[in-house]
Order: structure tokens, then C-alpha cells, then sequence
């Protein structure tokens, strides 16, 4: 029954934060969405993921064409 106490005592904190965050969000209120950052990031992401793609599947092909058969 006491270490049962004991653990409920140390759970108390974590709960009562979660219960502070849910009440300042309410406080807060929604903010709407910046869907021009949000296009932005994604733009930028994708000028650096897809030719990084492209260059780690490709290159076998690319160095097919260039060997030619030669190999």
C-alpha cells in the first residue's frame, strides 16, 4: 500500500503539466495555418530530396550509358 502511494506521489506532477498545457491551449485559443510557410518549406525540401533521389537511383544507369557496354 506504501510504495503504491509513493508512485501515485511521483506521478502527480507529470499529470497536473499536462493539465496546465491543455488549460493555456484553451486560453490561447486556435491560430490558423501560414499555408504560404508551409508550401515554402515543402518546396524546399523537395529541391533537395528529389534530385538526391534521382542521383542515388540513377546512377547505375547513367554509368551503364557511359561504360556502354565496355565493362
Amino acid at each position: 500500500m506504501i510504495a503504491a502511494r509513493i508512485l501515485a506521489q511521483g506521478r502527480m506532477p507529470i499529470v497536473r503539466s499536462f493539465q496546465q498545457s491543455a488549460r493555456r491551449a484553451q486560453a490561447q485559443g486556435t491560430r490558423s495555418s501560414d499555408w504560404g510557410r508551409i508550401v515554402k518549406s515543402r518546396a524546399n525540401q523537395a529541391l533537395i530530396y528529389f534530385p538526391g533521389l534521382a542521383l542515388v537511383l540513377g546512377w547505375p544507369f547513367a554509368a551503364s550509358k557511359l561504360m556502354d557496354g565496355r565493362m
